[in-house]
């Protein structure tokens, strides 16, 4: 199955206009740690049903979150930047 990366804005209107699960039948979807505490906190899925739905869908495995890993070698090119590249 192909993969997607996905960020917060991504998720959120995809789950707002009930699309999100179809999505997640159709690709690998793929989140960063940092889009899964921006848009599945404990007080979000209190408050936002679309928070709820992202948070049971990485609970089920239909979003994977992985940590973002940047590789030494990147600096050069982004003038020492910090930015991800990488998946683990």
């Amino acid at each position: 199955m192909a993969q997607m990366v996905a960020d917060s804005s991504a998720l959120i209107l995809l789950a707002k206009c009930s699309l999100l699960e179809i999505v997640c039948d159709l690709f690998d979807i793929i989140v960063p740690k940092a889009v899964n505490i921006e848009v599945a906190s404990e007080d979000l899925v209190k408050n936002y049903p679309d928070a709820a739905l992202i948070s049971d869908l990485i609970s089920k495995g239909a979003i994977k979150v992985l940590a973002v890993i940047v590789s030494p070698c990147l600096y050069r090119f982004t003038g020492g930047k910090k930015t991800p590249c990488c998946w683990q």
